[in-house]
């Protein structure tokens, strides 16, 4: 009953990767086992959030997505004794996969737009909307598919959710601001311009992200004395909750949102966000503004003053968020992995 989790986390990439592959590890101790993660370099918020969990770390002491990286992670492996090994970035390829198979190990591979061409893991998980068969075709005939938001991975704090309902109030008073870990697209600053321009005094925002702190801190406080800025908040939930919209990027965070029924506004951020941004607004649960480097602050405030007074539409989007997400994706998923043969 052990888990080995091959995932990176940094400035650039930001924590999207590991803090699904931690819903994982989660569930899987729920079920009586152990899981570890082997990671190219540190990361001292992670590592703090693994420490809470009892979830060890190892570090790569190889160059990354190469054939030394197999061996160590197979030989972590086979000390571990692991059931499963997970593997989940944009930096392994069909080569890092078929070196993995050829140790024997039994593989979960988390995927988002078929970016390592060919495929031989035991299961490939695909958990965003747009998901389908069509980004595999050069698959073997025995890896099994797990795609779509069904397959959601939420970590726990989101669990505890499943019977809430949320209330739509008459006017949204409350924001959520989040850009990941890194925002190197300084979208946030760009929000925040965005947000005086409304020039709407009841309303409170909640910026989430990491980095230094100072200007957005100093920016939120000239807005209104009720704004807060939460560094490094890896608990999402709760900010989600009290939230009446959102304005984010447009990546795994939607998928939480649409299991809290947070009516949001998304911003590409990357090419691979683009079509599930695309595909969410067409089911209505959120309205995609599209690439980040084409918004103007008059642009994004003319969108938020739409969706902040408009009850009606935001009711629907939440509705329809939460039909796409009901929060039991992880279970899904370790159902496929303790059943297979």
């Amino acid at each position: 009953m052990n888990l080995v989790i091959r995932a990176d986390a940094g400035t650039k990439i930001g924590l999207g990767h590991v803090m699904r592959c931690l819903a994982l590890a989660q569930g899987w101790l729920e079920l009586g086992g152990e899981a570890r993660f082997l990671m190219a370099e540190p990361n001292p918020l992670f590592e703090a959030r693994l420490a809470e969990e009892a979830i060890e770390v190892s570090y790569l002491s190889t160059d990354v997505a190469g054939a030394a990286d197999t061996e160590q992670l197979a030989a972590l492996a086979r000390e571990r004794d692991a059931a499963w090994v997970v593997v989940d970035g944009y930096q392994f390829d069909a080569a890092y996969q078929r070196r993995l198979r050829e140790f024997g190990l039994r593989l979960l591979w988390i995927d988002d737009y078929g970016h390592a061409s060919d495929y031989c893991a035991d299961l490939i998980l695909n958990q965003n909307v747009f998901a389908n068969e069509g980004l595999y075709p050069r698959r073997q005939p025995e890896t099994k598919l797990l795609l779509g938001t069904r397959f959601a991975l939420l970590r726990r704090e989101f669990w505890r959710w499943q019977q809430w309902t949320r209330a739509v109030p008459w006017r949204a008073r409350r924001l959520l601001l989040t850009f990941g870990g890194g925002d190197t697209a300084d979208m946030t600053a760009k929000s925040l311009e965005a947000v005086a321009l409304l020039n709407r005094p009841d309303l409170e925002i909640l910026a989430v992200g990491g980095g230094d702190p100072a200007p957005i801190a100093s920016t939120l406080l000239a807005l209104g004395s009720a704004n807060r800025w939460l560094e490094n908040e890896l608990d999402m939930a709760d900010p989600m909750a009290k939230a009446d919209a959102a304005l984010t990027a447009a990546g795994s965070t939607t998928l939480e949102a649409l299991f809290m029924g947070l009516p949001s506004l998304v911003v590409v951020m990357a090419r691979n966000q683009v079509p599930n941004a695309r595909l969410l607004e067409e089911k209505g649960t959120v309205e995609s503004l599209g690439w980040h480097s084409e918004l103007t602050p008059s642009r994004i405030a003319e969108r938020l003053a739409a969706l902040l007074d408009d009850p009606s539409r935001r009711g629907q989007m939440a509705s329809a968020g939460r039909s796409l997400n009901d929060g039991r994706g992880v279970f899904r998923v370790l159902r496929a992995l303790t059943s297979s043969d």
